[in-house]
């Protein structure tokens, strides 16, 4: 349940680690040039994937995500940065495989070949946005938001808490692992990263829950993706049993991928208890959690 702490624009203004949408964006994309160089779109692309980049290619996608509805230039965004995380993703995936123990020679040559084609892709497109200049356009585009920085925290709130509705309101069909399990697993990791993204506004406080899926909430409390803690100059806080559950069933759906991807299986029709497990962590979580994250 959403509790405001701090409303006033002045707090806002006060606070030293508060910044507005334009600060936010901009850093952004200096962290995405930092780990592009300046090197030709080929020395780019490796670079990428060398420094796996895809989180901060995450976070512009999320801005694209968030404002799309208040900047029109923010719809471009989404999608253009969209592409690129498509393709890093992609390629990431491929190497994954690639780096596991004990693989037969023709999975190598199978897997080496997809991930060539996908660096080749990745190239391709660098070279496209550094001849258009696509990032110097989102940082004059970035310069023009005139939000100060309690309305950026008032607005971010506001689109992650819609961005949760829309998952509560989506229908999902768990009978494939690509477009069922997976699905649900990328549209919960949404508000989870928005929430990171924008941590200095958040605030979590540890309690004691009523658990009634004790995988789920342990998992959380372990997992790689927990960002929020308690944050005593934030302004909203975010339910400290519902974060740790949302975080446990990214985790469990994201082991079961992994599995699933490494026997080429993501795509095939999921086994009856795997479509169960995905189902029970569904209905564990929507309404009953998910309404209570923020």
């Amino acid at each position: 349940m959403k509790t405001i702490l701090i409303m006033s624009t002045l707090f806002f203004s006060m606070n030293a680690h508060s910044l507005t949408l334009k600060d936010r964006v901009e850093r952004g994309l200096l962290a995405l040039e930092k780990k592009l160089g300046t090197g030709t779109a080929d020395q780019q692309a490796n670079n990428l994937l060398r420094l796996k980049a895809r989180k901060e290619v995450f976070n512009l996608q999320i801005y694209g995500r968030l404002f799309q509805d208040d900047f029109k230039f923010f719809k471009n965004m989404k999608k253009d940065f969209k592409e690129l995380e498509d393709i890093i993703g992609q390629a990431m995936k491929w190497q994954d495989l690639l780096d596991q123990k004990n693989l037969a020679e023709s999975k190598k040559t199978d897997y080496g070949q997809h991930l060539k084609v996908e660096t080749a892709n990745l190239t391709i497109l660098l070279k496209k946005w550094n001849d258009s200049k696509l990032i110097l356009h989102y940082k004059n585009k970035g310069a023009e938001l005139d939000l100060n920085d309690g309305q950026t925290n008032d607005l971010a709130t506001e689109s992650i808490k819609k961005e949760i509705k829309q998952i509560m309101e989506k229908d999902f069909d768990f009978t494939y692992g690509e477009t069922g399990l997976h699905e649900l697993r990328r549209s919960l990791r949404w508000p989870l990263m928005e929430l990171e993204l924008f941590k200095d506004l958040f605030t979590v406080t540890k309690t004691s829950c009523s658990i009634s899926n004790n995988d789920l909430f342990s998992m959380g409390e372990k997992s790689v993706y927990l960002a929020l803690k308690d944050n005593p100059s934030a302004t909203t806080e975010v339910d400290y049993c519902a974060y740790m559950k949302t975080l446990g069933a990214v985790e469990l759906l994201g082991k079961i991928k992994n599995s699933l991807e490494k026997q080429d299986a993501l795509n095939d029709r999921l086994p009856e208890d795997l479509k169960e497990r995905t189902n029970s962590i569904y209905k564990e979580l929507v309404p009953s959690v998910l309404n209570k994250l923020l």
